[in-house]
């Protein structure tokens, strides 16, 4: 029996879109930031390249379904499920590590993540949101010296 499918036929052209104006944002909120030099990079190159890389990808994808043969790109569901539970832990990270903390911040993102998997392992996933909160406080708050709050 085959995985459930969801097709895109000319959702890809608003995807793509999507993706575009995401990277145009990302490029230009980076750009205002110091770029460095190759000896020391500012904050705004890695910002730069991701996300030029990302409006590269959304207009390509926009070509493809303006110019392509016109078949339906074809997303396995699993997939979705997987791209949609990594995109919710990384916006949760995001917004909760100033207003939560470090340690909350982390277990959000390991909860999504494994929300994002085929199966819920929920002694593993608990084991995880204790372990790798602390591990991660240690190794950047104690070990190398960020100035990151533990608690909100």
């Amino acid at each position: 029996m085959s995985e459930p499918k969801f097709e895109i036929f000319q959702g890809s052209l608003v995807i793509g879109g999507v993706l575009s104006l995401i990277g145009a944002g990302a490029l230009w909120t980076g750009l205002g930031y110091g770029m460095g030099s190759m000896m020391r990079v500012g904050a705004g190159a890695f910002p730069v390249v991701v996300s030029g890389l990302m409006l590269t990808c959304g207009l390509a994808v926009m070509a493809e379904s303006l110019w392509g043969r016109g078949r339906a790109a074809v997303i396995p569901l699993g997939a979705l499920r997987a791209g949609l539970g990594l995109v919710a832990a990384i916006a949760t990270f995001a917004l909760t590590i100033q207003s939560l903390g470090l340690l909350a911040a982390v277990a959000l993102c390991v909860f999504f993540v494994s929300l994002a998997g085929q199966s819920v392992n929920w002694r593993h996933t608990l084991a995880l949101m204790v372990v790798l909160p602390l591990a991660s406080w240690l190794i950047f708050a104690l070990g190398l010296g960020q100035q990151l709050h533990a608690f909100g």
